[in-house]
């Protein structure tokens, strides 16, 4: 048996996402509500449901329970991957023993998850024939996760990257870019933005100061109020979430997770920008094409705003040499 006072503690909550701390605080709420409310325990003599502990474990009355715990994974992705390994982990370090089996639809082939990416692999000429390819370092495509800050609630990632032996090669320092060249699996820097990067809408190109997104005046794009077209579409979107982030940083999270709750939770994005920032119909669609992307203001308002405190765009940011389906095989 495990030595119980070895057992790591858990993280402390503020090195969770903003999106799992919510979850947590919105499943604390919900538990309160539920207690407050039940005037009765149940009563398992009655048949009604058992404490958490008796279900969790059990009583071997006639010693013929199974002494193994035994795990079903769902999922080969990181999560399932990365439960797998903890359980290799805590087995190696403490002597728990958990039989696991990771059960992934897509077979091998397919590990990973959302961690992703396509190889452009062989092309076909005019006349219907296989031409072999000439693939270059970069020829991929990251459909899934490709970037990854350097922030707190990150800080178990680059932990994970540093024990699977995973090195960091800093391209910006003008020497590792000429003697050292990033090597496949190695970290390296990713840049969100950067001068005369082109932008295409409605087939007008732009070509941008690597700093801000050019406004709707520059694309030609008309239909929109005077003072939205002279506005960057990230400046627009940021000024009705700003109260918030403002409340997180200055009043404290409890404060921060009631007034989202509360005043914010009950939106989409699509209805509070109707209803509370008052956009117009052509705005809210220019704002979701420019910023995010199809379908993405019809998730809830609390997201967005959760996701703004995880997405951090003057952290330093790194990207897998040869795409991050690497991490799978690291």
């Amino acid at each position: 048996m495990a030595d119980q006072s070895q057992v790591p503690e858990p993280a402390p909550i503020q090195e969770l996402s903003h999106r799992s701390q919510w979850a947590s605080f919105a499943m604390r709420k919900r538990v309160w509500n539920f207690q407050r409310d039940v005037s009765v325990l149940p009563d398992p003599k009655k048949g009604e449901i058992l404490p958490a502990e008796e279900t969790r474990y059990p009583k071997d009355t006639d010693g013929t329970l199974e002494k193994k715990l035994r795990v079903g994974i769902i999922g080969a992705g990181v999560s399932g991957l990365f439960t797998a390994m903890t359980f290799d982990y805590l087995k190696e370090k403490y002597g728990l023993d958990v039989e696991y089996e990771i059960l992934e639809a897509n077979g091998e082939e397919r590990l990973g998850g959302r961690l992703f990416t396509y190889y452009f692999k062989n092309k076909i000429d005019s006349e219907g024939e296989v031409v072999p390819p000439e693939v270059g370092p970069h020829d991929y495509y990251d459909v899934g996760a490709m970037r990854f800050p350097d922030i707190d609630i990150m800080e178990r990632t680059f932990k994970l990257f540093k024990e699977l032996g995973m090195e960091f090669n800093d391209q910006d320092v003008k020497k590792n870019r000429e003697t050292n060249p990033p090597k496949p699996g190695q970290l390296v820097p990713y840049h969100l933005n950067g001068k005369n990067q082109p932008m295409l809408y409605n087939s007008v190109q732009v070509i941008t100061d690597g700093v801000k997104v050019p406004t709707a005046e520059a694309f030609n794009i008309t239909g929109l109020p005077i003072e939205i077209m002279k506005s960057s579409p990230d400046e627009l979107f940021s000024s009705q979430i700003k109260y918030y982030t403002y409340l997180y940083k200055t009043a404290g999270p409890q404060i921060f997770w009631n007034s989202l709750m509360h005043t914010a939770d009950h939106y989409s994005v699509r209805q509070y920008l109707t209803q509370i920032a008052t956009y117009d119909y052509n705005t809210i669609e220019y704002l979701e094409t420019m910023n995010f992307g199809n379908r993405w203001y019809d998730q809830a308002f609390s997201e967005a705003v959760l996701e703004s405190l995880d997405f951090d765009a003057t952290a330093r940011w790194w990207c897998v040499e040869e795409a991050p389906s690497r991490l799978r095989i690291a």
